[in-house]
């Protein structure tokens, strides 16, 4: 047989050969002339690297016989490769070379290929780019990203976020090939790093990460800043003001202005400045803006209202400083310039609408603000006029009013006159001597009598009075006139004489007793000059000529006065005056007496002195009785109605020397006079309130008693409602003593410390002393100031207090001082303020960008004391992690009753406990247990129901915060495979044996199996030879025994599960009914079978139309199977219950069974070899039939 088919194969050999004509040809072609073509996969000369680059070989006429060989960089070594295509994967940069390929048949070599170089570089790196024009943007805005590879559009893309890929978002849209990405309505989820990585679209290459576009979503809109300049409340019409509106954050932005609420027109919106280049009074009103930017012309808020108030510029006040306009030569002239109210003006002079020239005799005050004239010259004539200038502003003012200056050529000579023009005149009767210049004003005049300087009161005067002259009044008298200070002075006036002599002057006299009077009383007055008969003299009462009177009688020339009976009508002041008999002069009016006429009995008037209200215990006070008519009265003195006793009633006080508060009362008094003893009335009651001396009430006015070195304490001392009071301060009981750290306010009613020092601790009290009235008051309440050596410093806590604070979590800082109160708070970061306050400072949602070093410091008080800075906590903000999940166990395809364990853990931290979820759903599974923290799962014995997907997630112990899921692990748990038991013993073999052979097999595997045998209800093993069959006989079976049996092997599954019980009947009894039915069955057989020849022989050929086909007498063993009526003989003798089975046991054609029938089933055991428990194609086990 083998030579055949080494002949078939040389046969077709060779007939392959004659049809291949061209296989001869190229034999004959010589090798040398053969020119290989190299080819490159792909044909780009450059090569990615990481990317698969094949080289083809190929060769006219080739033959699967031929070799090839392959060289590179000028190499004569060939490569390690003999195949037509040469494939180099993965590409990197060394393999950057030129390649060649030789083609070999036997020994022969062709041509040298043309030669392909070619360079492997690394994949491009795309170039993100921010196509709108910012990255810190608001929400609703529109951000365009754009990602390319530089001079290549072969490349599509995907876009990343913070190294996720993009979520689904419908405002989120990629350009053609994912190369542009564009957020149509920005909101706080798109914060984050951008970046973008490509993919060749013909080439399995993808390029690096491009460089990161960190986009930053404010969550708030901004809300522009106003201000002005130039800054001032007020601006000038004229002066140029820009407005400024500012936004503090991101770019780009244009500008929208409104004035009063309507908006502006500008012909550049770009510019952030609204200039008004020459205001007028109409552009004064409330500005605002806002700030716009982008194609949707995203709007912020209004900015807050500006005021500008345009005023006219003001008009500068010129005024003369000297006293005159009118001026001599040399005198002097000064100028000033002015603007109301304001000194930030210089200023600029005129003289007739000319610029003032230049002059030795000019001299301008600072700014200009004043102009001098030394020396008054006839060049100085003309009209002055002065402009303002603003020092700080480009503003410059009207021209101011105008002031005409006169210069006169020569001196003028004073013209002196005296009043009353007599050559004598009296003592006493005033004199006026006048000194006139006819010419300017402004003068005051200097006096001389006889050559002598006169002094006056008033220089500005042109008289001279002499009111009540004296004999030495007399003289020579002259004049000059003066003005200025440079003292310029006129000519001396011609001399004029005054001779003075003495008037006489009245007297009058009483010549009774009183003045105060009674009525129905006598009063006599006389008047005269003493020594002189040459005056009369007229009467007054009360400044009034006196009326005719019955009463009333003169003397000769009215020398005296008599009033008979002094009734109401005759009180009054009465004087008399003089009058010469010769001249025109009348004497001074004389001394003047009052005479009173009292219709009433007088009533006394009480006071105390002091005055004050209420008297304090120990202060003296004096209470005075006043009878305000006449004179010569003594005093009666009461308390509480009570008479006083005194020592001497003539005194009108009543003194009360140290008063208690027993001496307070009502007080009353009477006075009484002459020897009539004439009495007032009682005086109407004063009330002397005695009280106790207040008592100073000390305060601290800083809001603490204990301080710090270098701190402000101050203190108040004061008397409640009064300000009367001056106050001495006390340190222990010590005058305190002031120095330049220790200050007293007004009184001492107030002590400050500027900067505490250690020896200031102690107990501060004041006392009080009145400012009018010599009371002191006992010493105040003490205050205790204690000052602390050093600087206190802050205690900085974190919550949570771990070292590691993942993204995400709340974080907050404590600051605390542990002494003294009233505390403020300053935080720092990386040595930064930070522009918060208060005693904690919180961070609501942690990133990376709070990492840093965080510091506080606290202070207080208006000097702002500050404490040291606290101890340095470091934040360190990590990603929160994501729980590795590991199997513990071998595998995660298990069989029933197999345990699994999965660990769920975050690398060396024990500060997270973990839930587990199988699928979507969190694990609530009683048949598999956790350890304590869930960081361990274990399942028993595992079955269909923890199937799944599982995966778990931590929870931190002590915080709020969860972990992301971890990967997932998928649980498989397989059905184990079963184990089938058959009976191998037919029904042919009951004959020639009395035993029963049973086989076990694992259905449906192809590994190798060990089997384990088990008898009884107790499932005894019984064969240890681990065999697949199993051999049962009456010996060892007597009782009939149950028999299981289970598949086991090295592998996994490690064990089958156990076969349905088989249960053996009496094997004995059953072969003897078997051997019995089968010999009469066979003996039958050949009885019918003889009888049919035998019948066949003796009858009758039918007509061949009339035959009918005799039955088949005799049926094969597969007839009878296919029959369904055929008998089965041994059936009811098998099996016990053949015995006793009724009509049911058999199928519905009454058929008991068949060769395909299983035996019937007596019990529960028995089932084991029904059809639906086994396989029963070819195994005939469970005894289904005989073979």
């Amino acid at each position: 047989m083998w030579l055949i088919k080494i002949f078939s194969v040389i046969s077709l050999t060779a007939l392959c050969a004659a049809e291949d004509p061209e296989m001869d040809a190229s034999t004959l072609l010589p090798m040398s002339s053969v020119t290989p073509t190299l080819s490159l996969d792909p044909p780009a000369g450059l090569i990615y690297q990481g990317e698969r680059a094949t080289l083809n070989c190929t060769a006219s006429g080739s033959s699967p016989s031929w070799t090839y060989l392959w060289f590179h960089n000028d190499q004569e070594t060939p490569l390690q490769i003999s195949d037509p295509s040469y494939t180099i994967m993965p590409a990197v940069l060394t393999d950057s070379s030129k390649y060649w390929c030789k083609v070999k048949r036997g020994e022969e070599l062709s041509a040298f290929s043309n030669a392909i170089s070619f360079a492997v570089i690394d994949p491009p790196k795309p170039s993100l780019k921010l196509k709108t024009r910012w990255l810190d943007v608001f929400q609703t805005e529109k951000v365009e990203l754009s990602c390319e590879v530089t001079g290549s559009s072969d490349w599509t893309f995907t876009w990343y976020r913070d190294a996720q890929d993009l979520p689904e978002d419908s405002t989120l849209s990629l350009g053609a090939g994912g190369s542009s990405l564009t957020i149509s309505s920005v909101g706080p989820t798109h914060r984050g790093l951008y970046t973008c990585k490509g993919h060749h679209k013909t080439r399995k290459i993808s390029s690096a990460l491009s460089n990161t576009t960190d986009i930053r979503v404010y969550d708030n809109k901004p809300k522009p800043t106003l201000s002005k300049d130039p800054g001032f409340e007020q601006l000038y019409v004229g002066e140029a003001a820009s407005i400024s509106c500012r936004v503090g954050v991101s770019s780009g932005w244009e500008y929208l202005w409104y004035k009063d609420g309507k908006q502006l027109s500008t012909s550049d919106n770009s510019k952030e400045s609204y200039i008004i280049s020459s205001p007028a009074l109409s552009d004064g009103g409330k500005y605002t803006c806002k700030a716009t930017r982008g194609t949707a012309a995203f709007l912020t808020e209004d900015s807050d209202k500006l005021t500008l108030d345009f005023i006219d510029p003001p008009k500068p006040s010129l005024k003369l400083k000297t006293r005159w306009l009118d001026v001599f030569q040399t005198e002097k002239v000064e100028l000033s310039c002015e603007v109301t109210g304001s000194s930030d003006w210089t200023f600029t002079w005129y003289r007739d609408a000319q610029d003032l020239p230049k002059d030795s005799t000019l001299s301008l005050g600072a700014g200009g603000s004043s102009l001098t004239i030394s020396s008054v010259g006839p060049t100085h004539r003309g009209l002055y006029t002065c402009k303002g200038h603003h020092k700080t502003r480009k503003i410059s003012s009207a021209l101011s009013n105008t002031t005409d200056i006169k210069v006169y050529d020569n001196k003028p000579k004073p013209t002196l006159s005296k009043d009353p023009g007599f050559e004598q005149l009296y003592v006493g009767e005033a004199a006026s001597i006048s000194c006139r210049v006819g010419v300017s004003s402004g003068w005051e005049y200097l006096w001389y009598k006889d050559g002598k300087q006169l002094s006056t009161s008033d220089n500005s005067k042109e008289s001279y009075i002499i009111s009540s002259p004296a004999l030495p009044d007399g003289g020579k008298y002259t004049c000059k006139a003066t003005r200025g200070t440079a003292a310029f002075l006129t000519e001396d006036s011609d001399e004029l004489t005054l001779d003075f002599i003495d008037p006489p002057k009245p007297s009058l006299k009483l010549k009774t007793r009183w003045l105060d009077v009674f009525q129905t009383e006598k009063v006599e007055l006389s008047c005269e000059v003493t020594g002189s008969s040459d005056w009369t003299f007229t009467w007054y009462r009360d400044a009034q000529d006196l009326p005719k009177d019955s009463t009333l009688s003169l003397g000769a020339g009215g020398s005296s006065l008599t009033i008979s009976s002094v009734g109401p009508t005759h009180r009054g002041l009465y004087t008399c005056k003089g009058h010469h008999k010769t001249r025109k002069i009348s004497s001074a009016l004389s001394n003047t007496t009052d005479i009173k006429v009292y219709d009433n009995k007088p009533k006394p008037t009480l006071s105390k002195d002091p005055g004050f209200e209420q008297i304090y215990v120990g202060e003296a006070v004096s209470i005075s009785c006043r009878v305000d008519v006449s004179s010569g009265w003594e005093y009666l003195w009461y308390k509480d109605g009570k008479q006083l006793s005194t020592s001497d009633n003539s005194k009108e006080s009543y003194n009360i020397s140290s008063p208690a508060l027993s001496d307070g009362g009502k007080y009353t008094c009477k006075a009484t006079r002459g020897t009539a003893a004439f009495l007032t009335e009682d005086s109407d009651k004063l009330t002397l309130d005695i009280i106790d001396i207040p008592f100073p009430s000390l305060e601290l006015q800083t809001p603490w008693p204990d301080v710090f070195p270098s701190e402000r304490v101050e203190m108040s001392c004061g008397v409640q409602g009064s300000s009367e009071w001056a106050y001495t301060w006390y340190r222990n009981d010590q005058k305190l003593s002031v120095d330049q750290n220790v200050s007293l306010g007004v009184e001492g009613s107030s002590l400050t410390l500027f900067f505490a020092k250690k020896e200031y601790a102690g107990g501060y009290t004041c006392s009080g002393q009145h400012k009018n009235r010599p009371v002191k008051t006992e010493l105040s309440n003490a205050i205790l100031l204690t000052v602390y050596p050093n600087k206190p410093k802050p205690l900085m806590t974190q919550d949570p207090s771990d070292e590691k604070v993942y993204t995400g979590e709340s974080v907050s800082f404590g600051c605390t001082v542990n002494v003294s109160s009233d505390w403020k708070y300053l935080w720092y970061k990386n040595k930064a303020l930070l522009p918060t306050s208060g005693d904690s400072f919180n961070i609501p949602a942690a990133n990376s960008l709070d990492n840093g070093t965080y510091q506080c410091m606290a202070w207080r008080g208006n000097t702002v004391f500050n404490t040291e800075y606290s101890e340095e906590r470091i934040l360190c903000i990590s990603e929160i992690p994501v729980p590795l999940l590991k199997l513990m166990t071998p595998w995660l395809d298990v069989f029933p009753t197999e345990s699994v364990e999965l660990s769920c853990g975050i690398q060396s931290n024990s500060d997270w406990s973990y839930h587990w979820y199988r699928g979507s759903e969190l694990l609530v599974d009683h048949s598999i247990s956790l350890t304590s923290d869930g960081a361990t799962l274990s399942i028993h014995s595992a079955s269909n129901s923890h199937q799944g997907q599982y995966k778990c997630r931590g929870r931190h112990k002590s915080r709020s915060l969860s972990t992301k899921t971890s990967s997932e692990l998928t649980l498989q748990v397989y059905v184990r495979p079963w184990a089938v038991m058959t009976l191998l013993t037919g029904w042919s073999e009951v004959f020639s044996t009395d035993s029963l052979v049973l086989r076990c097999e694992v259905q449906g595997s192809q590994d190798l199996w060990n089997y384990t045998w088990y008898r009884e209800e107790q499932q005894q093993k019984i064969d240890l030879a681990h065999s697949e069959k199993h051999t049962v006989t009456p010996q060892d079976n007597p009782n009939q025994s149950q028999y299981i049996c289970q598949g086991t092997r090295t592998g996994r599954p490690s064990f089958s599960t156990k076969s349905e019980p088989f249960k053996t009947k009496n094997l004995l009894l059953k072969r003897r009914v078997l051997l019995a039915i089968s010999g009469c069955l066979f003996f039958g057989i050949i009885a019918v079978f003889l009888g049919c020849i035998a019948l066949r022989l003796t009858r009758k050929p039918a007509e061949n139309g009339d035959k009918s086909e005799e039955a088949n007498l005799f049926l094969t063993m597969a007839e009878l199977k296919a029959r369904d009526d055929a008998p089965c003989p041994l059936a009811e003798y098998v099996t016990e219950a053949a015995l006793t089975a009724s009509n049911k046991d058999g199928d519905d054609n009454g058929t008991i069974c068949s060769e395909s029938t299983p035996l019937p089933i007596t019990s529960q055991e028995d089932q084991a070899v029904t059809p639906e428990s086994l396989e029963t194609a070819d195994s005939n086990g469970g005894l289904l039939s005989f073979k």
